[in-house]
């Protein structure tokens, strides 16, 4: 049970006998510390991790989960599919979709507006500006902080293929890793409830799937890596 101080949604799911907390974060260093007693008891009580970085990313907040992963003997798997091909054409879709909008306006040929406005506002940055609201929201009437909500899984982009792969690599886990009876996986709060879609729908995360194969799914990382601590550090010991 999360604390009531704890600011972000904590979600449950139970896949292939296989119990799993979702648990959104805020990937900087002071939420770490803040709340550091709430994660390591997640982590105490999980059999493995899956992280949205790898346990030794260098920012402050998940090489600090990791650490506590390795003290307490936790392998660490990372499902999330973003490298430097992805992240370019999100790029690529925000501008195009924000250059097709603002032409669309300029022209009077507003018909193209909506499809700019989509694909602009399905990149990291049009999602930025679709959070405001929820932002705003969150500041003058005191709602949950945690900007993320379903319809989220409407949008076309990165962070949707993203939480598709984090959905599909978890359910791998929990069919191919025998000994893993429990899962805390900790990732950004923009993730937590869609993820939770798409791990109870997985007929809709095979179409989404199929939907990408074309553009992020070309060359992202769809294998799950597996980390495990040894007296050495962090050894990547498998990929499935």
């Amino acid at each position: 049970m999360k604390p009531k101080d704890y600011p972000c949604k904590v979600l449950e799911e139970r896949i292939n006998s296989t119990n799993v907390s979702i648990i959104g974060v805020s990937h900087d260093p002071s939420f770490f510390f803040q709340h550091r007693e709430f994660l390591e008891e997640k982590i105490r009580q999980a059999d493995a991790l899956v992280l949205e970085c790898e346990p030794y990313f260098p920012d402050g907040f998940f090489d600090q989960v990791g650490n506590i992963a390795y003290s307490q003997k936790k392998r660490v798997y990372h499902a999330d599919p973003m490298n430097k091909f992805t992240q370019k054409i999100d790029k690529i879709q925000g501008g195009s979709g924000l250059g097709l909008a603002v032409s669309s306006i300029l022209t009077g040929q507003t018909y193209a507006l909506p499809l700019g406005l989509y694909f602009f506002l399905g990149n990291l940055f049009g999602g930025v500006v679709r959070y405001i609201p929820s932002g705003i929201l969150a500041a003058t009437k005191g709602t949950d902080p945690d900007p993320n909500n379903y319809y989220d899984i409407l949008f076309y982009g990165e962070t949707d293929y993203r939480n598709v792969m984090i959905a599909e690599g978890i359910t791998k886990i929990s069919s191919e890793i025998n000994d893993v009876k429990s899962l805390a996986c900790i990732h950004g709060a923009a993730h937590t409830r869609p993820v939770k879609v798409y791990l109870k729908n997985p007929n809709l995360r095979k179409a989404k799937k199929l939907l990408y194969s074309m553009t992020y799914g070309l060359k992202s990382e769809k294998k799950v890596r597996e980390y495990t601590p040894d007296e050495k550090g962090w050894m990547l010991t498998k990929k499935f």
